[in-house]
């Protein structure tokens, strides 16, 4: 998690952007989109319980697809990945719902957001997961969880599933094809097709399970598509016209309704989010060995500037430092309140969800260089990550 904090810019007002949340099926708090008490900080579990594999490594890959998926058939698409991606149901003692998730090992494993398995580790919480319309209600735990990252793996007591094949969401381009295979309001086995609509995009959406009641998180440089994406649909695959999974859908934009209440959202309008999959293994790699997930961590709190909202000598683009934290790498470096962070290593930093994102593309230990504007001169200042404390 980048300890980055602060306000963060939302799109237009007319747009709410939101996880997509589960389909609540019964229960009385209503949209489980909203925030349902969790335990806090991750959820990990310890080798002597048979769910951690220290030296498991990810992609496992599944079947190619027949030949005439290279014409991009979506009937041969669907056919090949709807039987890696699963159905999961949670309940608890006030709502229970649906969600998806996508087999990446074929001993069990299953990737998926942390926001779909939030409400089951509450009061009465329970987490089951249908692999197939033979194969129900399959009783499953919780390996680990990055809130911050909004994923979670969790496993079932199966060998011999069909793990989906992993792509490269690096090798995405605009206009790309994809398609998105989940359960969208609980109808399991569900698909749509679309393109890539964008890429990079820093989408800022709810964190589950935070210890603060308004946290957010940032999913950085998500994938947009207009493959529509409804509730249900979280922690499914979207996949390339090779049926190579490229991004775990976790986030659509709604028009807003109007209403007080924040977390209300509706379907599909064309704007869906997707964590790349390339970031998605790495945290499902740390989870399956070790059952947590560690950050780097900077030590500093900070809010975007903007031509709205312009920092010290006038800037309009970049992050404001507004805190450091003692002790940390960032005070050890020489950063001051006030400095505008404007570059990350090679990133361009225009926002605080540009300096989390960054941040996170780096590991603990290594020393990466911030260009800082302070008092109208700009500045290099190297710091040295060190683990996020909060992890």
């Amino acid at each position: 998690m980048s300890d980055v904090q602060g306000p963060r810019r939302r799109g237009p007002a007319a747009i709410v952007v939101a996880v997509i949340g589960l389909v609540v099926v019964c229960g009385a708090a209503g949209a489980i989109a909203g925030r349902v008490e969790a335990d806090k900080g991750s959820h990990t579990s310890s080798t002597g319980d048979g769910l951690l594999i220290p030296q498991a490594s990810l992609p496992v890959t599944g079947p190619t697809l027949p030949v005439r998926a290279q014409t991009g058939s979506v009937a041969a698409i669907a056919a090949a990945v709807i039987p890696s991606v699963v159905t999961i149901r949670v309940a608890n003692s006030t709502e229970e719902g649906t969600g998806s998730g996508v087999i990446i090992r074929s001993d069990g494993y299953i990737l998926t957001n942390n926001h779909v398995v939030a409400p089951s580790l509450s009061s009465g919480g329970t987490l089951v997961v249908d692999l197939s319309t033979t194969d129900m209600n399959v009783p499953a735990r919780v390996v680990g969880r990055s809130p911050s990252d909004d994923l979670a793996v969790i496993k079932v007591a199966r060998t011999g599933l069909r793990a989906a094949r992993l792509g490269r969401s690096s090798s995405l381009q605009v206009g790309d094809p994809v398609v998105a295979v989940g359960a969208p309001l609980g109808l399991s086995g569900s698909v749509t097709s679309g393109i890539v609509s964008a890429l990079n995009r820093n989408v800022d959406v709810p964190e589950e399970g935070s210890s603060s009641a308004n946290a957010v998180t940032v999913l950085g440089d998500a994938i947009q598509t207009d493959a529509a994406i409804n509730p249900g649909n979280s922690g499914g695959a979207l996949v390339d016209d090779t049926g190579a999974v490229v991004g775990i859908n976790s986030a659509i934009a709604s028009l807003s309704s109007g209403s007080s209440d924040s977390d209300s959202q509706s379907g599909s309008i064309g704007v869906g989010f997707a964590i790349p999959i390339d970031y998605a293994v790495s945290v499902a790699t740390q989870i399956i060995q070790t059952g947590t997930v560690t950050h780097p961590y900077l030590g500093i709190s900070v809010s975007t500037v903007s031509s709205e909202q312009p920092g010290p000598d006038g800037i309009d683009a970049g992050a404001l430092i507004r805190a450091i934290t003692a002790g940390s790498p960032a005070a050890a470096s020489g950063l001051r309140e006030n400095d505008v962070v404007v570059r990350l290593g090679s990133t361009t930093v225009n926002t605080a969800d540009d300096l989390i994102v960054a941040t996170r593309a780096y590991a603990i230990g290594q020393t990466v260089t911030l260009r800082v504007v302070r008092n109208g001169t700009t500045i290099d200042v190297r710091v040295t990550l060190a683990k996020n404390p909060n992890d």
